[in-house]
């Protein structure tokens, strides 16, 4: 019995010079989104190791990624995908210059795996979760 990740079998596009990690392939292949790791063959920049291929109708794009791009690829879209879901609703939030400045620091500490909530800036935090709440 295999638990935990299993990867992909194989690259929608046929490579044998990027091993998958995760995909959503159409059932004829003709649309993917797909990521994987590569042998070095396919950047010209050491650290964008990771593939990250895209396939529809109308784009077909292939882009190397290093780790840092990765994770700033999937923030910007659950983002989006959040102020989507919300939008619906017609929700929106103001925030100052300042309070944007304290969501991104924390942001940034949290993927540096840093603990940022100190007592210097928990009323700080409060206020900000405070204005998201009385807004949802």
């Amino acid at each position: 019995m295999k638990t935990g990740f299993i990867l992909p079998e194989s690259c929608p596009r046929g490579r044998t010079n990027c091993n998958p990690y995760a995909q959503i392939v159409s059932d004829g292949c003709e649309s993917f989104f797909c990521v994987g790791l590569h042998d070095g063959s396919l950047s010209k920049v050491l650290q964008d190791k990771y593939t990250v291929c895209f396939k529809g109708e109308h784009d077909d794009s292939i882009s190397m990624y290093d780790k840092r791009d990765i994770i700033h690829n999937a923030a910007v879209l659950i983002q989006a995908a959040a102020i989507i879901e919300e939008g619906e609703h017609n929700m929106t939030i103001e925030f100052t210059s300042e309070e944007l400045k304290l969501v991104s620091e924390m942001f940034d500490a949290l993927q540096d795996g840093f603990e940022y909530f100190t007592e210097d800036n928990a009323e700080v935090f409060q206020a900000l979760q405070s204005k998201v709440e009385s807004n949802s």
